[in-house]
């Protein structure tokens, strides 16, 4: 019924956004008091609460209607200065606007008192749709109303979020197959809304934002990490140096995998993931060249600042770098880390690092060529070496570098296999 991102968030006014329902149950009050000459009964306040008064006062009260409801609204006309807008409302409007998500009010009130209500407390600009009493045939708990400015915003029914604090409010977007949340902010109260089983039920209104927003990040990121995929790609499609797109993927699966172990944040480490190797210096002019172009690429994506420079920091510092790089600042990075570098023991490691050897031009082995134990960056980059010695200058280092306790196991189980490899490398080389 609701699609993991609300596209429009409608709201019910009375009780929901502004505090008004002890004015207008005193207004009620008032009404039966100066046309009935008592005082109405709490059953009476009750069966008037959400709906339209001016529809059905007169059905429930035939001959005395008028009277009641003219009285009513000279009460509530009266005494506008107590009317308010309940605690967290103004910042909850502002930060689902923030992102993007259209608002609408959907009121049993007539809509020109809602505008001039939400005009007085400075709130009229966030709805660019008001569905009052007059604009429906039919009323709350039909879905006729919800569904009038669910078409005005242009949204799909099933890509709404409905909020409000009667049970009517509820049965309402239910019948329109809207998420219903029930407020418990203002009037709503668990023991009336829980038995109409809504979708949420929030207390505050920043609880609600919480989480709409968290349904928004959550899609945003997820588009971005699609569109990381589909960049690198189409920057590393070609690669034969072992640096390929699938390496990539087992890293981010790797990265993933971790960061759910230790805590980190996913986001964070599977975009690092994604994109490191595009940066890498070997498959660019420089290292400041790789970086400014995945820099250049992050830059159009809409991920906060402080999370680019944290992706960015990831991937400039990661690297093996001759073993010359200080260690990683933050969890995520050292989580990075680890995935790339368990892509470097173990069996995939073995493949790859004769692909490199072979794209590079570097012999399979040579003994004449000795493992180089001490190497500065440029050298470990370009000297002479052979496909065997990278597993003494890089590769059988790796398992003592590992940063987490997650990856620790993993890496002594790949590094068995590769020194029983080259265990065996050693006898057929020998002729045995």
């Amino acid at each position: 019924m609701f699609t993991s991102v609300p596209l429009a968030v409608l709201f019910d006014f009375d009780g929901t956004l502004q505090d008004s329902e002890r004015v207008a149950t005193e207004a009620n009050k008032a009404g039966f008091r100066a046309a009935l000459g008592r005082e109405a009964t709490q059953e009476e306040l009750d069966s008037l609460v959400g709906k339209p008064m001016a529809q059905v006062i007169g059905r429930l009260y035939p001959g005395y209607g008028e009277q009641i409801l003219a009285h009513a609204i000279d009460y509530y006309r009266n005494h506008y200065d107590a009317l308010r807008c309940y605690d967290g409302v103004e910042a909850m409007l502002a930060g689902l606007a923030a992102v993007g998500i259209p608002l609408g009010i959907v009121s049993s009130k007539h809509r020109l008192y809602v505008e001039k209500e939400l005009a007085m407390h400075g709130l009229r600009g966030y709805f660019p749709v008001i569905v009052g009493q007059e604009d429906t045939s039919s009323h709350k708990p039909s879905p006729e109303p919800l569904l009038l400015a669910a078409a005005q915003l242009g949204v799909a029914p099933g890509d709404c979020v409905y909020v409000g604090d009667q049970p009517t409010d509820m049965q309402a977007a239910e019948a329109a197959k809207m998420f219903g949340v029930a407020a418990l902010w203002g009037e709503g109260t668990l023991e009336r809304l829980g038995v109409c089983s809504p979708e949420l039920i929030c207390e505050t209104p920043q609880a609600l934002l919480e989480h709409l927003l968290q349904r928004v990040h959550g899609h945003d990121r997820g588009r971005v990490l699609a569109a990381a995929e589909r960049w690198v790609e189409g920057v590393l499609g070609g690669d034969r140096t072992g640096h390929d797109v699938w390496h990539i993927r087992r890293v981010v699966r790797m990265a993933e995998r971790l960061a759910r172990a230790e805590g980190a944040d996913a986001f964070v480490c599977a975009m690092a993931a994604w994109l490191h190797d595009a940066a890498d210096e070997k498959l660019n002019a420089s290292k400041e060249a790789g970086l400014r172009k995945v820099g250049d690429w992050l830059g159009t994506q809409p991920v906060a600042e402080e999370g680019r420079r944290h992706i960015m920091d990831i991937i400039a510092t990661m690297s093996y770098n001759g073993g010359n790089n200080p260690p990683m600042p933050t969890l995520e990075g050292r989580v990075v880390q680890d995935a790339d570098r368990l892509d470097a023991i173990g069996a995939i490691a073995i493949a790859r690092t004769f692909v490199y050897a072979g794209w590079k031009g570097d012999p399979m082995h040579d003994p004449a060529l000795p493992p180089r134990d001490a190497m500065t960056p440029e050298e470990y980059r370009q000297g002479r070496s052979t496909a065997i010695n990278h597993f003494h200058e890089k590769l059988l280092k790796l398992k003592d570098l590992i940063n987490t306790d997650a990856a620790r196991p993993i890496a002594e189980e790949r590094h068995a296999y590769m020194v029983e490899y080259l265990r065996q490398f050693r006898l057929e080389w020998d002729g045995d």
